[in-house]
C-alpha cells in the first residue's frame, strides 16, 4: 500500500469507524496489545498457518447483535441531517460515493448479508491482566484449557 492509499484508508476509518480508529491510536501510543482467547491447540494452528479463522455471526450465542446493529444503522440514516453529513464526508473523497455506499449496503442486506457476516473476538489486555485476562466470560464457554491468551 502506498502513502496515498494509507491516507485514504485512514480517512475512511475516521468516517466509518471513528471509535475503533481512536482506540487503535490509543493502543499504539501506550504500546498496548491485542489478544485472542483460544485453546493451545488452536494457537499453534494460528501460528503455523498465519491465519485466524472467523465464525459466522449467526452461530454466536447472541446472534441478535447483528440485527440490532442493522436497526441502529437504519435509525441513524433515517435522520436527514445525519444522512446528509455522511454523504458530505464521503463525497469529498469521490463524487456520489456516499449515496452509492448506502445503496450497495441496502442491496447487500436484502441479499442476506446477515447470513454472511463472520467475526473474530479480539480484546485489549493490560499488563495487570496477564494471569486471568480481561474476558473472564470465555471461561464460561468451554473447558479450562480454552482460557489461554494468544498474543
Amino acid at each position: 500500500m502506498d502513502q496515498k492509499e494509507l491516507e485514504i484508508n485512514e480517512q475512511l476509518g475516521q468516517v466509518f469507524m471513528p471509535y475503533a480508529t481512536a482506540r487503535r491510536e490509543q493502543l499504539r501510543s501506550r504500546n498496548g496489545r491485542l489478544v485472542h482467547y483460544t485453546s493451545a491447540e488452536n494457537a499453534i494452528k494460528i501460528l503455523y498457518s498465519k491465519q485466524v479463522w472467523m465464525r459466522n455471526a449467526k452461530c454466536m450465542s447472541d446472534y441478535m447483535e447483528l440485527s440490532h446493529g442493522h436497526t441502529l444503522l437504519v435509525r441513524f440514516f433515517q435522520q436527514k441531517d445525519k444522512r446528509d453529513a455522511f454523504y458530505k464526508a464521503l463525497n469529498k473523497i469521490h463524487p456520489n460515493v456516499g449515496e452509492e455506499a448506502l445503496q450497495l449496503f441496502d442491496q447487500w442486506w436484502r441479499n442476506n448479508i446477515e447470513f454472511e457476516v463472520y467475526v473474530t473476538s479480539i480484546s485489549e489486555d493490560d499488563d495487570s491482566e496477564d494471569t486471568h485476562g480481561r474476558l473472564s466470560m470465555w471461561r464460561a464457554f468451554g473447558r479450562e484449557d480454552l482460557c489461554l491468551c494468544f498474543r
